[in-house]
């Protein structure tokens, strides 16, 4: 039995795409038996043969077949972090567990910070503003019921470890998801967005839709379709709010009583420990001075011309989702999802508002998973 110490020969072992996980047990993949000791304390290891050609974390046939499978408890890799290049990858990805959440680094340096959970069809999760991937928890829960891997990242700004100098522009941001699903070494998911997190879907189904199985945005119609009228200019007057100078203070006054009024006039009708706790974690995240000016980023970098390369919508297969008292009329959601690839459709979520798969989330989870099984 091979005894290899921390860090040198583990990097030679462990396959990366386990290291991505934070399930109870962390299944690595690994080219010999051998005890692997972290910090001097070895790992507890349960042996299984699985002969597999393709392991669906690479998409490609570099993985012996007869792989051997060790399970890691989870908890033996908090706050250790692996890094790893394999020949027949050219890219060098590093993974990290850090309590609840793991990191990811993409080729060119940029990291992501993500829950995942569940085994199955890969679903990436992005939130909006002002949330968190808290909000998923609950959604997440129901699909790894149903049978799928869901992935919760923070939006890139949002938690300070993802900042790295990259623009915030439309173009830049829809590149966010595909460089997850690189780092991950995930070929092809179904992107779920709410409301920047909807306006990335979009970009992301525009630049790659080679990636993805299918959409849903959340909230927000396709850019063509959005309007600008004097009404609708009103009610996103945030967005010329958060391009001023002084916005973090203007957030940040009265222990962050602007997402509070947001939250009020955005979604009248929700109340709740479940929209409480929303609120909580957006204005915990944004405590730290990174984080809020990160989310605020967004805003600074919107142009009011879309980038040509976005006009179009995206010839997916899309479940585009919306309420009757959001600040978007309705029916745009029905005709985002008319412009869209066979199969495609629309779910109104009545008397909600700009948090319809929260307000509704019971609709929208039995809606979605209906969805997701069609797209299979």
């Amino acid at each position: 039995m091979l005894e290899p110490e921390f860090p040198p020969e583990l990097l030679d072992l462990l396959e990366l795409h386990a290291l991505s996980r934070t399930p109870a047990a962390t299944a690595a993949v690994v080219k010999t038996i051998a005890r692997v000791r972290i910090g001097g304390h070895a790992l507890p290891k349960v042996w299984a043969s699985r002969p597999r050609r393709n392991w669906e974390c690479f998409g490609r046939e570099h993985i012996p077949a007869q792989a051997l499978v060790t399970a890691i408890d989870a908890d033996s890799l908090r706050d250790h972090e692996f890094s790893c290049e394999l020949t027949a990858r050219p890219r060098h990805a590093r993974f990290r567990v850090v309590g609840d959440w793991s990191e990811a680094t993409a080729e060119g340096g940029q990291k992501f910070v993500y829950r995942d959970s569940g085994d199955g069809p890969v679903v990436v999760l992005l939130h909006g503003f002002p949330d968190t991937p808290h909000g998923w928890d609950a959604i997440a829960g129901a699909l790894v019921a149903a049978g799928y891997r869901a992935i919760r990242p923070w939006l890139r700004g949002y938690h300070p470890a993802t900042v790295s100098g990259r623009k915030y522009d439309a173009l830049t941001i829809a590149q966010d998801p595909v460089l997850l699903l690189d780092a991950l070494g995930i070929e092809r998911a179904v992107l779920i967005g709410h409301d920047w997190g909807a306006a990335v879907t979009w970009g992301a189904a525009a630049v790659a839709p080679e990636r993805w199985r299918a959409i849903v945005p959340i909230a927000i119609p396709h850019t063509s379709l959005l309007p600008r009228d004097p009404k609708t200019l009103w009610g996103a007057r945030h967005f010329a709010g958060f391009k001023m100078p002084w916005a973090e203070r203007m957030t940040r006054m009265n222990d962050f009583h602007y997402i509070d009024s947001l939250y009020s006039r955005w979604a009248p009708t929700w109340s709740g420990p479940d929209r409480d706790a929303c609120v909580a974690n957006y204005k915990e995240c944004v405590r730290d001075p990174i984080a809020l000016k990160g989310s605020i980023d967004y805003y600074r970098a919107l142009s009011p011309k879309p980038p040509r390369e976005l006009h179009k919508v995206p010839q997916l297969r899309g479940l585009v989702v919306g309420g009757t008292d959001d600040l978007v009329p309705p029916h745009l959601f029905g005709k985002s999802a008319e412009r869209m690839a066979d199969g495609s459709r629309s779910l109104i979520v009545e008397n909600a508002g700009h948090w319809p798969h929260r307000e509704g989330e019971e609709l929208f989870t039995r809606t979605l998973i209906e969805f997701l099984a069609d797209t299979q």
